[in-house]
């Protein structure tokens, strides 16, 4: 019986402990107490893209008073300790709008929700190659990728084998060009994740010659393609600088640059296998040799590369910039080892001609990692050509003429790109930005009076008219800017 009694006093305890747990927390923990200063914060350290890790940053100035964090994905933060805590969110998200939530309870037992808002955006990173295999993941040795650093769209040829069912019968001008042989293109295939035999060939086809009414009227097709021309690509206008980056193989992969250049006018009246007009191939600096690295150093490791001819009475001015970067690893693919990925910076004066850029690329063979072998096949004699495997074309055009250069500079995330972020790897732009450290002075309050003498303009109070326009155009920024530009007719007031 006293065991009993004594079961029920401890759950009345229990109970009435639970009914005034606030009283049990020292009065400087308790949220009422600290107010916004106790506010646990989530942030999305974004931009993401598809298939790489988000993480998320969760911010706790008062751990002592929090019991636990459940996240809307089932994730539980039990008794923190720490601060702050990153936690990873999985990497197989496609691109969308997300939102990230969390019930936070203190030790009174309330609970606080929290959430925060980010986007993942379209992979901006274009691979050739097995990129798994059994569920395993290549390493990069045997990867060729291209990714557009300014979040620039095109089309992506690989494995494509009915173009007919994406262009219909006007295909795009980088289906009808000529390339160095009329056969597909084979890619090196990771030995650690496919074990071939005799019988199998250590490589995999990566794309297919365009047909038209079963007729072919190209070889094989770039990689990537770029510009208005392709389906889904964003405009690269004139005299503008687009980057692009390259990663392939293990140091000192890409042995020779090729610049194609086909004249637009070629490719009227449906014209097919059309041969470039201008061509121009270059050895590029070896990371391995010490004397051609000594010469690159002192040009900051930047290869410059201009195009200039007249043909057909045309300017051509087409100007390529190699930017070397120097021990990186591949992070994204979870390789561990040191390669030499480039940036690639175009820039065009005219729209007249397309351009195709192309690399050759070196792997360590199968049987030996020692010795090199083209990441590329002619499929037809694989042991007499390597061909220019990463490929991709370029198609610029003239902005409106009502548009400004300022809102069509490249962008990073669609905010103009400060040159901090040109030429860094993407991994450094996703996940080690620095953060800003900027320390803002305290205003003078004896000024603030002459903060806000120009709201005593009836005109800036009230306006009617203005108020609506902006209403009109949502009140987008770039809309209004560009309203008042192509609309507003501005005076010299003092002239």
């Amino acid at each position: 019986m006293k065991k009993q009694i004594g079961l029920v006093l401890m759950l009345l305890l229990f109970l009435w402990q639970q009914a005034n747990a606030e009283d049990f927390i020292p009065k400087e923990y308790q949220w009422e107490s600290l107010g916004d200063a106790a506010a646990v914060d989530l942030v999305a350290t974004g931009p993401y893209y598809e298939k790489t890790n988000i993480v998320i940053v969760i911010c706790i100035p008062h751990p002592e008073i929090i019991s636990k964090i459940t996240f809307s994905n089932g994730t539980i933060l039990d008794h923190p300790v720490l601060k702050e805590y990153e936690l990873s969110f999985g990497s197989n998200n496609i691109p969308g709008a997300y939102v990230v939530k969390a019930d936070v309870c203190d030790l009174a037992g309330r609970v606080e929700h929290v959430s925060t808002a980010f986007d993942v955006l379209p992979t901006n990173r274009y691979t050739r190659g097995l990129l798994s295999y059994n569920g395993v993941s290549s390493r990069q040795d045997y990867l060729s990728s291209i990714i557009a650093v300014d979040e620039e769209r095109g089309d992506f040829l690989d494995h494509i084998q009915n173009f007919s069912s994406i262009y219909g019968n006007e295909y795009p001008w980088f289906l009808r060009t000529t390339s160095e042989f009329n056969a597909p293109c084979q890619h090196i295939i990771d030995p650690a994740l496919f074990a071939w035999n005799g019988l199998q060939r250590p490589c995999q086809f990566s794309n297919f010659l365009p047909k038209l009414n079963n007729q072919i009227v190209g070889g094989a097709p770039p990689m990537m393609a770029f510009g208005s021309s392709a389906k889904t690509g964003t405009p690269l206008f004139v005299n503008q600088d687009y980057h692009f980056g390259i990663i392939a193989g293990r140091p000192a992969p890409l042995g020779a640059l090729k610049i194609e250049v086909y004249e637009k006018s070629d490719f009227e009246n449906g014209t097919v296998n059309v041969a470039p007009v201008f061509a121009q191939t270059n050895n590029l600096p070896s990371s391995t040799d010490p004397e051609q690295m000594e010469v690159l150093r002192k040009q900051f490791y930047i290869q410059d590369y201009h195009l200039t001819n007249n043909i057909h009475g045309k300017v051509l001015d087409f100007d390529t910039k190699v930017e070397y970067q120097f021990g990186s690893k591949d992070a994204t693919w979870g390789n561990s080892d040191f390669i030499v990925p480039l940036i690639m910076t175009h820039r065009s004066a005219n729209d007249l001609f397309y351009y195709k850029v192309s690399f050759k690329g070196i792997a360590p063979l199968p049987d030996d990692p020692r010795i090199g072998t083209p990441l590329a096949y002619q499929a037809d004699a694989p042991e007499n050509h390597d061909s220019y495997n990463l490929t991709y074309g370029l198609d610029f055009s003239q902005p409106d003429s009502w548009s400004t250069l300022f809102i069509h500079q490249p962008s990073f995330q669609n905010a103009v790109s400060p040159s901090s972020y040109l030429g860094k790897s993407v991994d450094e732009l996703l996940h080690h930005t620095a953060m800003v450290q900027d320390t803002l002075a305290t205003p003078d309050a004896t000024q603030w009076v002459h903060f806000t003498e120009l709201d005593k303009t009836p005109e800036l109070k009230v306006h009617p008219v203005l108020d609506q326009l902006v209403d009109d155009l949502n009140h987008d920024a770039l809309n209004i800017a560009n309203y008042v530009q192509t609309y507003i007719e501005l005076t010299d007031a003092v002239g």
